[in-house]
């Protein structure tokens, strides 16, 4: 009993040692990265923080306020898909946040707490696979400093499951040892639920792949097979409300109706020669407004702006593939083929793939790279462990000296080079940017990143000169030092505002009245590509342009100050396939086309950079001073009502015929509407139409109208037509039509009849329902399971 207390004493003083050394100043150094985020100082809002994901938190957290889940977001373009859509993370366990704390704090606190949470999970990933604390903690470093970690900190939808993927996979190894199985099979379950719930579906099932490949790695058995199966049978079930939801509304969205060509399928695929970009990170441009290297990139911003895993990791990735383990032999299977997939269109197997029936669906195939993170940071532990063992010192002496003279020959070459260097540079970089003399510039930035890390090298190459203890006690400082450097370094990548340059709402976007319908030119190209003046910002710093975003009341904008904005789509292809084609149609109209396409849509307030080339219809209201040009202000006085009733049919029988109607001159948008198909005449007949305030028991989702009708016609209302809308004419369900290529019109006779449009909330009470009782399921497995196995 001496002797197990003695272990036990050592065992406890060494968790405790290793709680001091590696996990304290790991969160500590975390929590100074991004303080001013915990404080609610500072906002993210770098790329999609804000143009997407902001406004499509801001009207769910109303909506829960309100104390209702949102199926659908009525102030952006008509009303689309919120909850089914997997990209607004509608059921993720962060959205309690909102019901508590203030709006930008729990938006904020979704990215800072998934980037303190991914260490623990590859830590826990690294151990289930054989690795001790040390190396393990190291793994975790690796993989929550690494470039593609923090480049997830600008993708709402992304950043969880990022996160997520080595805790699964450990929980899934988890289940291949035969004590404490209840609860384990709980863990798989909650833990897959979670993914599914995180916001992509296509990073929830790279997990899988990792998670079930693991277990090759601990060699399970049957039942332990049989375990996980059931484990994600659960974990399916209780994120039932999410995936019923996305069935429902995929079927007539962009990306389920019509899909991708191979082109859009396989943009942000990853570039061989982006390989540079794992020794000097951004290697073709900060991600800023100076960011140069689209060529690489598809031609265009890349979906994540590194892959830089950091000196230490790559030194320590090295000495991982040399070490004789089944985990290094699975890295190797999964390594490659994580890069095979990620070429996207620079593999012509997976280029071709987007070709076949129901793989158009699928897109940006960079996002297969945990594939190559999650192994490789599990490598670079294992080779940090390595460091520790004896002869680990010289091991790393070695690979440090060797990289510290590739870095050195790149500098030697770089300086010696250097009008050849500036000139490759500047022929792959857009010319405005060469003729500013960026390529100078860059080339200086390689230069300097050369030499700091070739000093940087020789530093761990003469760390490891000092005697075998000395050098122990200092491979836990290297990793500190290694995360510091990691978060200056690649700073760029989670770039923060204070809360208070966007607590005002500009004057533009309160220049309309609450609830009306507006558009912006200006946004996505609807009236033709406006360059903004980045040439008169202070700096290349992004926050200049969403300053002027911001100021110039961009559609997330105007939607936070409850105005609806139409045509603003979201990238990821679930908003309705009706309303995109209808937004597509735009650039190939002249400008008075355009204003007859947003009167058909009821759209009385454009917001616009510059003047429109044509004066019938629409009046100038106000004038706003910009940076580059005025924006303006414009009320188009012909637009149809948000509902109104209609009794002049035009039919149609296709979306072109639609468009051409829509857009003449002899259209009247106030009396006509354009039916799909063929159908009775209306009866030229007038009416009147009323909204009726809603009862306390209705969400806001659900509107009425009362329609006194001369004749039969058409309650046309300005709602994106979407299958998830039940109609009622009086009580007695009525199937709506499709109008103005992306409306709905709701057929009624003559007299006075109640209308009523509101999303079915069934299958999700149902969903709901067998999440809740599947919870409860697993609750009652463990409990009683857990006496008996301990």
């Amino acid at each position: 009993m001496v002797e197990a207390a003695g272990r036990q004493d050592c065992e406890d003083l060494g968790k405790r040692r290793f709680a001091l050394l590696y996990v304290l100043p790991t969160f500590l150094l975390l929590l100074l990265a991004i303080w001013p985020l915990v404080a609610g100082l500072e906002t993210l809002f770098f790329r999609d923080v804000f143009n997407t994901h902001l406004e499509m938190k801001w009207w769910q957290s109303e909506a829960m306020k309100d104390g209702f889940m949102p199926l659908i977001d009525p102030y952006r373009s008509g009303g689309q898909p919120h909850l089914g859509n997997p990209n607004t993370v509608a059921l993720y366990p962060s959205n309690l946040l909102y019901l508590f704390t203030p709006f930008l704090w729990a938006f904020n606190a979704h990215f800072w707490l998934h980037l303190l949470l991914a260490p623990v999970g590859a830590f826990w990933l690294a151990r289930r696979l054989g690795l001790g604390r040390g190396g393990a903690w190291a793994a975790g470093v690796f993989y929550g400093a690494s470039g593609y970690l923090l480049s997830n900190l600008n993708l709402y939808n992304l950043i969880a499951g990022a996160a997520l993927i080595p805790a699964f996979a450990a929980s899934i190894l988890s289940l291949s040892s035969n004590s404490g199985r209840s609860w384990r099979l709980a863990a798989v379950a909650g833990l897959w639920s979670l993914l599914i719930l995180a916001g992509d579906p296509m990073t929830a099932a790279i997990g899988l792949v990792i998670g079930i490949s693991a277990l090759w790695v601990a060699t399970p058995n049957r039942r332990a097979l049989a375990r996980v199966a059931v484990a994600l049978g659960a974990g399916t079930l209780m994120a039932a409300p999410l995936w019923i939801e996305f069935v429902r509304i995929v079927g007539l969205s962009f990306r389920g109706h019509w899909g991708y060509s191979p082109a859009a399928a396989t943009e942000a695929s990853w570039h061989p020669a982006a390989i540079v970009e794992w020794f000097i990170p951004f290697a073709y441009g900060r991600p800023d407004l100076a960011f140069w290297g689209h060529r690489f990139y598809s031609g265009a911003q890349p979906l994540f702006y590194s892959f830089y895993p950091g000196l230490l990791a790559t030194l320590c990735c090295f000495l991982g593939f040399l070490a004789r383990r089944r985990l290094v032999l699975w890295a190797l299977a999964l390594v490659p083929l994580g890069l095979f997939l990620a070429l996207g269109g620079h593999n012509p197997v997976v280029a071709w793939l987007p070709s076949l029936p129901g793989l158009d669906v699928l897109r940006l195939p960079v996002k297969f790279w945990p594939l190559v993170a999650v192994p490789t940071a599990l490598l670079a532990g294992l080779g940090f462990e390595r460091c520790l063992t004896d002869g680990g010192a010289g091991r790393l002496r070695r690979v440090a000296s060797s990289l510290a003279a590739a870095y050195l020959a790149l500098w030697l070459f770089l300086t010696q080079a250097g009008s050849s260097v500036e000139s490759a540079f500047a022929s792959w970089m857009p010319r405005a940017f060469a003729d500013a003399g960026l390529a100078a510039a860059e080339r200086l930035r390689w230069s300097g990143l050369s030499l700091q890390f070739f000093g940087l090298a020789v530093a761990v190459a003469l760390a490891t000169l000092v005697r075998p203890r000395v050098f122990k006690a200092l491979v836990p400082a290297f990793l500190i030092v290694h995360l510091a450097v990691q978060l200056a370094l690649l700073r760029p990548l989670y770039r923060a505002e204070p809360v208070d340059v966007y607590r005002s709402a500009p004057p533009a976007s309160v220049a309309i009245p609450q609830e009306s319908i507006a558009a912006h030119g200006a946004a996505g190209g609807l009236f033709g590509t406006v360059p903004m003046p980045i040439g008169r910002y202070p700096s290349p710093d992004p926050r200049w342009l969403q300053r002027q975003v911001f100021n110039e009341s961009y559609p997330y904008v105007g939607m936070m100050k409850r105005r609806n904005f139409e045509f603003a789509v979201s990238p990821e292809g679930l908003d309705s396939f009706l309303t995109r084609v209808t937004t597509q149609a735009f650039p190939m109209l002249t400008d008075q086309q355009r204003i007859r396409l947003l009167e058909a849509s009821g759209v009385e307030w454009l917001y616009m950079k510059r003047e429109l080339a044509v004066t019938e219809g629409v009046e100038l209201v106000e004038r706003f001073p910009s940076l580059g040009t005025d924006l303006l202000l414009y009320r188009i006085t012909g637009a149809a009502a948000p509902a109104q009733f209609v009794s002049e049919f035009v039919y149609s029988e296709n979306l072109n015929d639609a468009l051409a109607t829509l857009t003449s001159a002899w259209f009247r948008p106030r009396e006509q509407v354009v039916i799909a198909g063929s159908g009775p005449d209306g009866s030229g007949m007038a009416g009147t139409v009323e909204e009726v305030v809603p009862n306390s028991a209705e969400t806001p989702e659900t509107r009425t109208w009362r329609v006194k009708a001369e004749g039969s016609g058409a309650l046309l209302i300005q709602r994106t037509y979407l299958p998830i809308y039940r109609v009622e004419v009086d009580g007695e369900e009525v199937t709506p039509w499709l109008a103005n290529m992306h409306r709905i019109a709701v057929p009624v006779e003559a007299g006075e009849h109640l209308v009523r449009l509101s999303p079915t909330r069934l299958t999700f009470r149902l969903s709901v329902a067998v999440a809740l009782l599947t919870a409860v399921g697993l609750v009652l497995y463990v409990r009683p399971r857990r006496a008996t196995e301990s």
